[in-house]
């Protein structure tokens, strides 16, 4: 496991921003499961989904919005014109998003009400009215969750075409169906046209839900699914399979091409078996998977379900990371791991890179130089003072990993009104150049906050409290809000070392 150092702001240059615009000063509802996309190598015009459940958000309540920057993150702006969103009695769904590899267009990957997967697609990230819904609506595809978007710029395909593939997790009764979307095409001069292909794993289990799917795309177009599969729920301990999928989606002569490493031996009875003739490699196999579907009390008031993330190294597509939570004990906690492969997939060493107990969301993502960004958000708990870190661990390929605190967050009771889940069931991390960037939920109370770098509040806050107005009247109760980081060499925005508060 790598060893750990203390941070160094001479090293890394970090700016943390909480993402609520000062517009939206007097919301309070929980805005967890952010999740960032990237314009182009600038790294000026950026977006952020998040769950935005109640109605203070759009003047129009039938759609959904997201949060969108200009200048790298400083300031942030809603745009509502995400997703169709009716009545106004449902919450909108999971959300991810994506540039095509040009930048020239933006992806948005959601749930319509009833759990129904969505796609959608906008030239201009700050416009009200381009997003074109290129999916329809199906409902014979429902209660999914956790949609997974990502995106690549293939160099064999001229005028800026981008590949994006769509996992999602489906939890449609006792069918258990772990399933990947793909073949989404956008160019610079035309309205993204879309070429669906659909691969299912069914898994062999009955009435337990499959808890996730992430997928990491190369730009040569070389694509890695992981899937965490559930195999047994016997004596009220769940075990399951870490899976990892590689194939070329994109590639016409196999465009079901993710099968194509796959483990040897004949089907078994045994569920445990890592040589069952099924598709895929088997990373890890019958680990015990802690899942709890409410806000938990021993667990930061987090929701404690099979946490997943893979990335890829763009200098070699060999080179592929994944990371899940496990716990040895279902009653207490869980241990986020992170492995490497440098054979495409094909073999998984057995020691960790990363063992980080009492953990959830972990994601992925490695810079043109081959360092590897881990993401992560680890309970510490305490009788009085319970906490949320948040932490980006930067490891090189040679030496020891760099530990950045982004945020020392209370983790306390929501109060009642507030909506599960509390942090959400994934973060997400981009890296571009040898920039860093990513987005997280946490909570938002601006006096019981602790940023070793400083932070700056694009809402209203004076005095350590949340405010309505720029009067500084009217407090605004404390909830979840997502922050926006960026880690990279050299002076990146404000860089406050210490516990800076910047309102």
């Amino acid at each position: 496991m790598a060893a750990l150092m203390s941070p160094d702001p001479c090293s890394a240059q970090v700016t943390v921003v909480n993402v609520v615009p000062a517009l939206n000063s007097a919301e309070t509802s929980n805005n967890p499961e952010a999740n960032l996309a990237v314009k182009d190598a600038s790294l000026k015009t950026l977006a952020v989904t998040a769950h935005l459940p109640g109605r203070g958000w759009c003047v129009n309540q039938t759609l959904n919005g997201l949060f969108a920057s200009t200048d790298g993150g400083s300031t942030w702006t809603l745009v509502c014109a995400v997703l169709p969103q009716a009545p106004p009695t449902d919450k909108p769904g999971d959300f991810t998003t994506r540039f095509s590899g040009t930048g020239a267009w933006l992806y948005v990957s959601g749930l319509l009400p009833g759990g129904i997967p969505s796609l959608v697609a906008s030239a201009n990230v700050l416009s009200g009215t381009a997003y074109m819904n290129l999916l329809g609506t199906n409902p014979s595809i429902g209660n999914v969750d956790q949609p997974q978007l990502r995106t690549a710029r293939l160099p064999a395909y001229a005028t800026g075409i981008a590949e994006v593939d769509d996992g999602y997790t489906d939890t449609n009764g006792d069918s258990i169906t772990d399933c990947y979307r793909g073949r989404f095409l956008g160019t610079t001069t035309l309205p993204p046209s879309i070429s669906l292909e659909s691969q299912c794993t069914a898994l062999r289990v009955r009435e337990e839900r499959p808890w996730a799917t992430r997928i990491a795309v190369h730009d040569s177009g070389v694509t890695y699914v992981a899937l965490l599969e559930v195999k047994t729920n016997d004596a009220n301990v769940t075990h399951g399979d870490v899976v990892v999928l590689r194939g070329k989606p994109f590639d016409t002569s196999a465009p079901h091409a993710l099968h194509a490493i796959q483990e040897s031996g004949t089907t078994t009875t045994n569920i445990c078996d890592p040589s069952d003739g099924q598709i895929g490699i088997r990373v890890v196999t019958c680990v015990p998977l802690a899942w709890d579907g409410s806000l938990n009390p021993n667990f930061g008031f987090e929701v404690r379900r099979g946490a997943l993330a893979i990335a890829v190294d763009p200098t070699n597509s060999q080179t592929v990371y994944i990371a899940w939570a496990d716990s040895a004990d279902v009653a207490l906690m869980q241990t986020v791991h992170v492995r490497k492969s440098t054979n495409g997939g094909m073999t998984w060493p057995p020691t960790d890179l990363f063992a980080i107990p009492n953990a959830t969301n972990p994601s992925l993502a490695v810079d043109a130089s081959g360092r590897l960004g881990f993401l992560s958000q680890q309970y510490v708990a305490s009788r009085t003072n319970a906490r949320w870190h948040t932490r980006l661990r930067v490891l090189p390929l040679v030496g020891d990993a760099q530990d950045i605190l982004l945020a020392d967050t209370p983790a306390v009771d929501p109060a009642p009104d507030r909506t599960t889940p509390y942090q959400g069931d994934y973060t997400d991390v981009v890296a571009v150049g040898s920039t860093f960037l990513g987005v997280f939920a946490a909570r938002n109370d601006p006096a019981e906050v602790v940023f070793p770098y400083g932070v700056t509040y694009n809402r209203y806050c004076s005095n350590g409290k949340l405010r309505k107005a720029p009067s500084g009247s009217g407090v605004v109760k404390a909830s979840v809000d997502p922050f926006f980081f960026r880690v990279g060499p050299g002076p990146i925005g404000q860089t406050v070392p210490g516990t800076g508060l910047n309102c």
